[in-house]
């Protein structure tokens, strides 16, 4: 039971790899960062594709076995042991993902990316422990009391992966609306230079209005999210609370989508007043 259980564990681990995914550094140096998480993101992959080959391979010593033969319960005690072995690799390089995003993404402050990494690093020792007691088992029942802990463990982590990919998307989302209310600012100061030059800015300020707007609910619906992400249980099973942020952050990047949209009728309006008569 506790062997078959790691198959649905490790499918979530490949559908979580999408919304880390989100998560994508902004800065200069984004490109290496994506290149840095594609290698993990490989990785990750290559090691998922064994642990189904030794899974599929257990699976059939199992059907194969002949309890009153010892050397075929060794052959399966074997077979286990590479199936566990390579869910534990899995599970590693499942973390080695998230510790590059949470490395490279932008506008995370320093000390609570400190103690994602920690938490993530803690993580992979008790993993890496793990595979030393998986190759000492002497039979499968020691395996089976391994497979549950394994469950239990990363059932629990389940929460403070979810947790840590929405305070990423929380704070990358936040950069972009500083930097769109900044852009707001460089507009208002137009503005006014060109009403003091007489210019009809009538138009350009309904524009700036609507951007304004767009920002300002992006920036609410941002801050609504953070604390859904918070209240996700470290440890346990996940409640609804990563759904209801993700809702919030999907309406906040469409406002700034709009908000992007606004601008660009800025930029065109600007052009229209300045070489106004």
């Amino acid at each position: 039971m506790y062997l078959r259980a790691l198959t649905i564990i490790f499918t979530l681990c490949v559908l979580g790899l999408g919304q880390v995914q989100m998560a994508s550094a902004t800065s200069g140096s984004a490109e290496t960062a994506e290149g840095q998480f594609g290698e993990q993101k490989s990785a990750f992959n290559e090691a998922f594709t064994g642990y189904k080959n030794a899974r599929d391979s257990y699976s059939t010593a199992k059907k194969e076995l002949d309890s009153t033969k010892s050397k075929t319960r060794q052959r399966l005690l074997e077979k286990a042991k590479t199936f566990m072995l390579h869910a534990d690799r899995s599970a590693i390089k499942y973390l080695d993902v998230l510790k590059v995003r949470v490395e490279q993404v932008n506008g995370i402050p320093e000390d609570k990316r400190s103690a994602m990494l920690a938490e993530i690093n803690k993580d992979s020792d008790w993993l890496l422990k793990t595979q030393t007691d998986i190759e000492e088992a002497k039979s499968i029942d020691e395996l089976r009391d391994i497979a549950k802990r394994f469950r239990e463990h990363w059932r629990n982590y389940r929460g403070a992966s979810k947790r840590m990919a929405g305070l990423i998307l929380h704070e990358k989302l936040g950069v972009m609306i500083v930097r769109a209310e900044g852009a707001s600012s460089k507009v208002s100061e137009m503005v006014v230079t060109l009403k003091s030059q007489g210019k009809d800015t009538r138009e350009l300020e309904g524009l700036l209005s609507d951007f304004n707007e767009h920002i300002d609910i992006a920036k609410k619906k941002n801050e609504d999210a953070r604390p859904y992400f918070e209240s996700i249980p470290m440890a346990g099973e996940t409640s609804s609370s990563f759904q209801e942020g993700m809702k919030l952050i999907r309406d906040a990047h469409l406002e700034l989508k709009e908000a992007h949209s606004a601008l660009s009728d800025i930029s065109k309006e600007l052009q229209l007043v300045a070489v106004e008569n």
